[in-house]
């Protein structure tokens, strides 16, 4: 649930809706972040290494999607 909380509030940050983002409960290798069709964003958490040190990396994809 934490880290829940750290992706949206990192959504939140970056004006995205809560309601955009799709987050698959198992994480998966080394994280990934796509634009689904309807703009929707599908962000996988990384199993490799701790959110914390990957939150910089979500927040730098997110805005490359986003055009920002």
């Amino acid at each position: 649930m934490d880290d829940m909380r750290q992706v949206l509030a990192l959504a939140d940050s970056l004006g995205l809706s809560r309601e955009a983002i799709k987050v698959p409960l198992a994480p998966q290798g080394e994280g990934s972040v796509e634009r689904l069709p309807g703009g929707q964003f599908r962000i996988v958490l990384p199993a490799n290494q701790p959110l914390a040190s990957w939150l910089p990396t979500l927040a730098e994809r997110l805005r490359e999607l986003l055009g920002a």
